[in-house]
C-alpha cells in the first residue's frame, strides 16, 4: 500500500504523523518511506539515520548554446516562456540559468541545431537504510528555485524501488501546502492520511487540501493534531469534515510527551494508540 502524509500547513506535524507509521509498520516488514519535503527533509533525522548509502543528482535539462553554430534568429528567446534566454537578435543568445526550467522548448524549435543538451544539478536524492526501512531522500540545493523537479524525479524513485516488491508499504510524507511538489506525492499515493489542526490556517489549507485529493479522486483520512488547542476550530473542522463526507481518524490532544518521544526514538506509549487507529482505518478503507 502506498501511503501519503499531507495536510497543507506546516508544523501540524505531518512527519510526526509519518514517522511513527513508518516505525509502526516497520515491526512487521520491511517499510520503504520517502521523504518529498524536499525544501526541507528531516524524516533521515526522525528516524535516526546518519549516512546514505547512495546519492544520486537530481538534474534537469540545461541548454548549451554552439555560438559557431547559431544563426541569430532567436526563435529559442520567443519560444522561452520563462525569459530564460536573451540578447541582441543577430547575435548568440546568453542564458541566465537561474529562470530556466529545463522544458527543452529552445532546443525543438532551433532551426540550426545550435543547442546541445547540458545538465543542471538542482539536488540530491539520497538513499538511507536502517532495521526494516528504507529511505529515500529528496533535498534541493539550497538556493534553487526548482522544487517540483526535485521532487518528481525522488517519487519516481520511490515508486520504482516500491515496484520491486521487497516492501509491505510506501510511507510518503509531503511538504507543506499544495502546490506542485505535493501533487507529486499523491499522484503515486493510494490512500492519503491529512494531518491538520484546528487553527485558521489549518482549517483553511485542509480544505484546499481536500479539493486537491478530490480532484486526484484519492482516498482520505483526517488526524486532527493538537485538537484541544481550540474548541471553536475543532467545531468548524468536524463540520467540514462531516459536510465533505471525509472520515476523520483520530483527535489527537496537545500533548509535550508526544512531541519529545516523535523525536529521534520510537514513539511513545500515547502516540502508540492514535498510530494503531491510523494504522487500522488504512487497512480498512478501500482506495
Amino acid at each position: 500500500m502506498k501511503i501519503a502524509v499531507t495536510g497543507g500547513k506546516g508544523g501540524v506535524g505531518k512527519s510526526t504523523i509519518a514517522s511513527a507509521l513508518i516505525r509502526h509498520y516497520s515491526e512487521a516488514g520491511r517499510i520503504l518511506a520517502a521523504d518529498l519535503d524536499v525544501d526541507n527533509p528531516c524524516l533521515s533525522s526522525m528516524l535516526n539515520m546518519n549516512r546514505p548509502y547512495k546519492v544520486e543528482d537530481a538534474e534537469t535539462f540545461k541548454p548549451s548554446i554552439v555560438a559557431a553554430k547559431c544563426i541569430g534568429c532567436h526563435k529559442c528567446v520567443d519560444a522561452c516562456e520563462e525569459h530564460a534566454l536573451y540578447g541582441l537578435e543577430g547575435s548568440a543568445p546568453t542564458l541566465y540559468d537561474q529562470l530556466c526550467s529545463g522544458c527543452g522548448a529552445c532546443k525543438l524549435v532551433c532551426p540550426a541545431n545550435a543547442i546541445e543538451d547540458d545538465r543542471k544539478v538542482l539536488g540530491q536524492i539520497s538513499w538511507y537504510n536502517r532495521g526494516n526501512i528504507t529511505l529515500i531522500e529528496g533535498r534541493i540545493t539550497p538556493g534553487e528555485a526548482r522544487s517540483p523537479i526535485v521532487a518528481r524525479q525522488t517519487a519516481l524513485a520511490a515508486d520504482k524501488e516500491y515496484s520491486t516488491g521487497v516492501y509491505k508499504h510506501l510511507i510518503i510524507d509531503t511538504m507543506p501546502g499544495v502546490a506542485n511538489p505535493v501533487a507529486q506525492a499523491l499522484l503515486i499515493a493510494e490512500k492519503i492520511v491529512a494531518v491538520t489542526e484546528p487553527t485558521l490556517l489549518g482549517i483553511h489549507d485542509i480544505m484546499l487540501t481536500l479539493e486537491l485529493s478530490d480532484y486526484l479522486g484519492k482516498t482520505v483520512g483526517i488526524v486532527i493534531n493538537k485538537a484541544d488547542i481550540s474548541r471553536e476550530h475543532l467545531i468548524k473542522l468536524r463540520k467540514i469534515c462531516a459536510e465533505k463526507d471525509v472520515k476523520i481518524i483520530v483527535e489527537i490532544p496537545y500533548s509535550r510527551d508526544i512531541l519529545f518521544t516523535s523525536v529521534s526514538q520510537p514513539p511513545g506509549d500515547e502516540l502508540k494508540v492514535y498510530v494503531r487507529r491510523i494504522a487500522s482505518w488504512l487497512k480498512n478503507t478501500k482506495p
